[in-house]
């Protein structure tokens, strides 16, 4: 049997679960195989050819249809996009730091790399570009002693982001347990019962969710639980009830008593959006890149329309199993997103669960 030209040993192809590198091909038993490569992992593995064929013509059929994005080769990025996105993406993130110089060395590097930045006086004004602004809840230290954050504009990929966090790197911008990472997905679309089961998803998971951040992001009043505010959620009859019961639309007044929650639905009122409060501060591009694409599964998963979040069949399961089952729901198994949710679960929930468990055993 032989190959087509375009799949000889050398070439590169785009399949949903990243880049396949062809090595070689051999046959057996008259049926042609083929020696390959994921990505950046040099383990050769073996497919049957005709089987290649049918996954890079699945992907090129899934571009066409808006099901997945375009691989950006050469990309740290690019395997971010792994998993499936049933709607586009359209986000804007918030950065809390801390740093050694102030905002306008940060401004002029940031410029410097075609970032369009500027640092209005007031934190509510609004610019073209990325602004940079002060944060009075930014506790700064005697090596970091400006406290600042920085606000993208909508962002439709990653590009931007990239460079941004790769600035902040080269001049040693920190966090600290007082910053966070805020992130903002547009949702204007989005109806009443959708906006519900976006946080039906959260309360479901929420201790899932916790299992995978810093213990200081768990309860801090600065984003609250959702088991707070679920019942008030739950008992929204129209999607107008729900932005007064729940974002206080009408009452200024109401401002940070709806604000301080895991998920923020205020900023609805004026941009369009819903933010995701919960994840601590980080400038590691690939962490907030993996957060942004997890928040915005769960907008994936509510819009839904005919599938209701059904409650856990076993609630007392534990966080790791639950990460499981949040994995199914999101479709996003056997993908790069799973894989940095559980490296989270492992890094900041492995040990508690293993505590857990062994004091159940004792028992």
């Amino acid at each position: 049997m032989k190959y087509s030209k375009q799949f000889a040993p050398g070439t590169s192809h785009p399949v949903l679960k990243g880049m396949l590198h062809i090595w070689s091909y051999y046959e057996i038993e008259e049926v042609l195989m083929v020696k390959y490569t994921m990505d950046e992992d040099q383990t050769i593995k073996d497919i049957k050819y005709l089987n290649m064929i049918s996954n890079i013509y699945r992907h090129r059929k899934a571009l066409q249809t808006g099901t997945v994005r375009s691989t950006l080769e050469n990309s740290p990025s690019r395997q971010l996009l792994e998993a499936e996105l049933v709607r586009s993406l359209k986000f804007g993130v918030e950065l809390e730091v801390i740093s050694p110089v102030r905002s306008t060395v940060i401004l002029e590097k940031m410029r410097a790399v075609g970032i369009d930045m500027e640092a209005p006086t007031r934190a509510h004004e609004t610019v073209t570009g990325w602004k940079l602004v002060r944060d009075g809840s930014i506790v700064t230290s005697d090596s970091c002693p400006f406290g600042f954050e920085i606000v993208s504009p909508p962002q439709t990929d990653f590009k931007d982001l990239e460079k941004v966090c790769k600035v902040l790197k080269e001049n040693k911008i920190k966090t600290n347990f007082s910053t966070g990472l805020h992130v903002h997905h547009e949702i204007k679309e989005l109806k009443r019962q959708q906006i519900i089961r976006v946080y039906e998803f959260y309360n479901k998971y929420e201790s899932a969710i916790d299992s995978m951040l810093p213990e200081r992001r768990k309860n801090n009043r600065f984003c609250k639980p959702i088991k707070e505010v679920i019942e008030t959620v739950r008992s929204s009859s129209t999607k107008s009830s729900l932005l007064k019961k729940v974002a206080g639309a009408g009452n200024s007044m109401y401002y940070d008593g709806c604000r301080y929650y895991k998920i923020n639905l205020r900023s609805f009122i004026y941009y369009g959006t819903i933010e995701f409060r919960q994840h601590h501060g980080s400038i590691d591009f690939e962490e907030i890149s993996n957060w942004i694409l997890f928040t915005h599964k769960i907008i994936d998963r509510a819009t839904q329309i005919n599938r209701n979040i059904k409650p856990l069949e076993n609630e007392r399961i534990s966080n790791n199993a639950k990460i499981t089952e949040m994995v199914k729901e999101l479709k996003i198994e056997n993908t790069k997103l799973e894989k940095n949710l559980k490296t989270r679960f492992e890094k900041y929930g492995l040990l508690g669960s293993s505590l857990a468990n062994s004091l159940a055993s004792a028992c």
